[in-house]
């Protein structure tokens, strides 16, 4: 097990991506055969969201399998240190955007 840095030390730069405070999966939709949500779901099933705040971007829905959906990664009121990527390679550009606007610490693509 990691420890915790002293007061006035850093953590490792990889701890966010291991360790995030906040995870956003960003093109879920509600297609329960797609790819994006199988993964989804397993993330559920391994009960991610409760160790951390577990965010879906997606414009065009309200919320999938419980969980509220944003419009865009800049919807979400607090941190977002890692992003998951399940979007199509003509919509990365909006993303990657968006994840710079928002400091997010790492796009999984």
């Amino acid at each position: 097990m990691a420890e915790t840095p002293n007061k006035g030390e850093t953590s490792h730069p990889l701890e966010k991506i291991f360790h995030p405070r906040s995870t956003a999966l960003f093109g879920v939709s509600s297609n329960a055969k797609g790819m994006a949500s199988g993964f989804l779901t397993s993330l559920l099933e391994h009960k991610y969201h409760e160790r951390s705040p577990l965010y879906i971007i997606n414009p065009k829905v309200d919320e999938i399998s419980g969980i509220k959906a944003y419009g865009s990664l800049l919807d979400i009121p607090d941190p977002v240190d890692h992003v998951i990527s399940l979007v199509p390679e003509r919509v990365v550009p909006a993303l990657v955007e968006q994840a710079i606007e928002k400091q997010v610490n790492s796009v999984h693509f």
